[in-house]
């Protein structure tokens, strides 16, 4: 989606012409989002842990900020009244996903000091090029339709739904497929999973549909 989001600006590019995301991770500004607290601990190998750690990973090459991130202490007052909040409210999720959220177990937070890292921090989490969720709207309505998937199983689950919903609330067409019996990465089983392989099936005949309207 950065890829996609960085090509809008190129004009002397072609243009996209489908944007494909398949259980996307998309955002470090909220850990506590319902699918994060219904499976903090999995079921599945992508549990809370797994996905900070990747972030931490993916952001500075280390871990060190890691139980400040895990128990949502990342945020400035800043952060907090600005429309980054916004755009990964859970409003844009349907009801039925933000029931019975259950309460996450906090880790005990090391000495170290928010405010040393609150810049480095920060700029991570409100740049859409490494956190794509935080594009605004006219970034968004610039994308081209888009097939987002997501499974139950999965603490992204939520990111896909969000996303979704802001594409359509500014004028993109979106595909979002979703599978209540699965997890993250399930599409590794093609062999084995006939949602797998449906999931297979569907996005190629999308995917023909798309380059024959072209």
């Amino acid at each position: 989606m950065a890829v996609s989001l960085n090509l809008t600006e190129f004009s002397n590019l072609p243009a996209l012409k489908l944007m494909a995301l398949d259980y996307p991770a998309l955002q470090i500004i909220d850990f506590k989002l319902p699918s994060f607290q219904v499976y903090e601990h999995g079921p599945g190998f992508l549990d809370k842990t797994t996905m900070v750690k990747y972030w931490l990973t993916y952001a500075f090459g280390h871990r060190d900020y890691f139980n400040t991130l895990y128990n949502n202490h990342h945020h400035t007052d800043e952060i907090r009244t600005s429309e980054c909040v916004d755009f990964v409210s859970v409003d844009l999720l349907p009801k039925d996903l933000t029931k019975s959220t259950p309460v996450t177990t906090p880790r005990k937070d090391s000495a170290m000091s928010y405010e040393a890292i609150a810049d480095e921090l920060t700029k991570a989490i409100t740049n859409p090029m490494f956190a794509p969720l935080m594009a605004t709207d006219d970034s968004l309505a610039k994308l081209p339709q888009s097939y987002i998937m997501n499974a139950e199983f999965d603490v992204l689950r939520d990111e896909g739904y969000i996303l979704a919903e802001r594409l359509r609330q500014n004028g993109v067409p979106v595909e979002h497929k979703f599978w209540g019996t699965e997890e993250h990465g399930f599409l590794n089983f093609v062999e084995i999973d006939d949602i797998a392989m449906k999931e297979t099936d569907d996005f190629a005949e999308y995917f023909l549909n798309v380059v024959n309207s072209v």
